[in-house]
């Protein structure tokens, strides 16, 4: 599984990141988030203490190597110290989301983004502190051109990637879903309690309408997340409280998307594997029925050792359906909460 998050730079990915990664290696429910490369869990655990020790802001993000001009760290989920699934998360310089096509990083993010299992969108909070969308529905054209319309926000790019994805998968003509989507509001503590959550959404849905309409398959995540309270930035320092909220959602959401593609793949394959054991056993019996079948018993035994090779199959499809059915069980909890949406209904996680 791949992760990468669009932000542009000063959209609070990085310190989300960090933030996420801190809060989930300490452990949450049973939860655990480790770095496959105990190098990079020190480079991430460093700059979270200067972080938090000593208000140091992390630093740019540096390309992997030569051939590689954004970063990959390798994570994995685990429940009970029992891993649960692996993934990548895709990092890279905070300008590259809005630069040119002769930025090798701006390009190379606009591959990595079309090859991602899911997308976190990230929408600091101090753009959403004005009114996009009353309650009953009519826009504020001034304020959404503002807001849609600053580089800063690279909304106009974000939504651009999206639309080369769902190009990609109407081109394929496989029918294919769109990868889920986690619109993540970082520094939601800038407008705690002055917005709430239905007008929050609104404007979301107004700033990237096309993920909302009817019909759109794309399944959507709105999760505002926070590092603390009164959370500043001054002279190249962080300042405030720091106290991680929902931090681990868009992860778990993202997992739990994964784990329904997953278990959704295997269904079909067993299904498949049910219908040429269906076959199978139908010839058997054709075999078996025929006056002769005595001289072709060869043929006979050939057929039943096929049909027992797929009644084996099918038990092993079953045992994988049961154990990621398991996984899912264990992480919807933590949705239940959570506003979601295929196209433009508001759904709840089902296992």
């Amino acid at each position: 599984m791949k992760i990468t998050m669009l932000g542009n730079q000063y959209s609070g990915k990085t310190c989300y990141m960090l933030g996420m990664y801190a809060f989930m290696s300490m452990g949450l429910k049973g939860f655990t988030l480790t770095a496959t490369d105990p190098d990079q869990d020190l480079r991430l655990m460093d700059q979270w203490e200067a972080l938090i020790g000593d208000n140091i802001l992390p630093p740019p993000t540096q390309p992997q190597s030569q051939d590689s001009p954004i970063y990959t760290y390798g994570f994995s989920f685990n429940h009970g110290a029992k891993p649960l699934i692996d993934f990548e998360w895709i990092d890279y310089r905070g300008g590259a989301l809005a630069g040119d096509s002769s930025q090798a990083d701006a390009t190379f993010l606009r591959q990595k983004s079309r090859q991602s299992d899911c997308l976190f969108l990230c929408v600091p909070a101090e753009y959403l502190q004005e009114e996009i969308v009353n309650a009953n529905g009519d826009v504020n054209n001034r304020v959404k051109l503002k807001v849609a319309g600053s580089n800063k926000l690279a909304i106009n790019r974000i939504n651009l990637i999206l639309t080369e994805i769902k190009q990609a998968i109407n081109e394929e003509k496989n029918d294919g879903q769109p990868v889920p989507i986690a619109i993540v509001i970082t520094k939601f503590d800038l407008i705690f309690g002055k917005r709430n959550k239905e007008a929050i959404t609104r404007d979301i849905q107004e700033l990237f309408n096309p993920l909302f309409i009817e019909n759109s398959g794309w399944l959507t995540m709105i999760c505002p997340v926070s590092l603390g309270k009164d959370i500043r930035i001054e002279d190249k320092k962080i300042l405030g409280e720091i106290d991680p909220v929902n931090v681990h959602l868009p992860l778990v959401f993202a997992i739990y998307s994964q784990l329904t593609k997953d278990v959704s793949t295997v269904k079909s394959s067993y299904n498949n594997i049910q219908e040429q054991k269906t076959r199978v056993a139908d010839d058997l019996k054709t075999q078996q029925g025929k006056w002769n079948s005595f001289f072709k018993q060869g043929e006979i035994n050939s057929k039943q050792s096929s049909l027992n090779n797929k009644e084996t199959e099918l038990a092993k499809k079953e045992a994988e359906i049961q154990d990621i059915s398991k996984k899912m069980q264990l992480v919807a909890k933590e949705l239940d909460n959570v506003s979601m949406f295929l196209g433009n209904q508001e759904m709840k996680v089902s296992v």
